[in-house]
């Protein structure tokens, strides 16, 4: 979308969608935020790990199912570019923009008669759940030359499909893309 500002703003969309047969020992999760971590000191990291069916606001494998199906619709619109340094240090901080985001995802397990490996979503019709936040993203260099996208957001559940100790508002930070 060509508006003002130092780049242009975009609209982006991403669908994914994935099923098991019936013989299938695990299932596919909903849920949590998606990104890449960074470890930061022994043992300890910042970030979460990349995830296919994310919906941020809910926790990792909120919902679980046979078949699922996810998608995410993002405003992500530039702010400035800094294109600073801090001194000495090996930081450099390049741009700094704003992303508005809906996620909805479902899962569901088949209808079968017999079911060898009985799915742990006992419920027959999909359940789905949404959420609908902002994020703040930060593109840095660490130190100069390996880039990394810092995202401070804030999601809130708009469809929860019952589920329990869902809270009402999520703040998280993470790095990478969300898609």
């Amino acid at each position: 979308v060509n508006l003002p500002g130092f780049a242009h703003h975009v609209i982006a969309a991403r669908a994914a969608g994935a099923f098991a047969s019936s013989n299938s020992t695990s299932e596919f999760g909903i849920g949590g935020t998606s990104g890449s971590s960074i470890e930061v000191l022994p043992g300890y990291s910042l970030g979460d790990s990349p995830r296919t069916f994310g919906v941020r606001g809910f926790p990792a494998g909120a919902l679980e199912g046979r078949r699922v199906a996810s998608g995410s619709l993002e405003y992500r619109a530039p702010l400035f570019i800094p294109a600073r340094g801090i001194r000495m240090l090996p930081v450099f901080f390049d741009k700094l923009s704003v992303t508005a985001f809906a996620d909805a995802g479902g899962a569901w397990c088949p209808r079968v008669t017999f079911d060898p490996q009985p799915c742990i979503n006992t419920a027959a019709d999909a359940r789905v759940i949404a959420s609908a936040g902002g994020e703040i993203n930060l593109d840095a260099a660490l130190p100069y030359d390996v880039p990394y996208r810092f995202r401070l957001g804030v999601a809130t559940p708009i469809r929860d499909a019952g589920l329990a100790d869902i809270r009402s508002v999520s703040v998280y930070l993470t790095l990478g893309l969300s898609f």
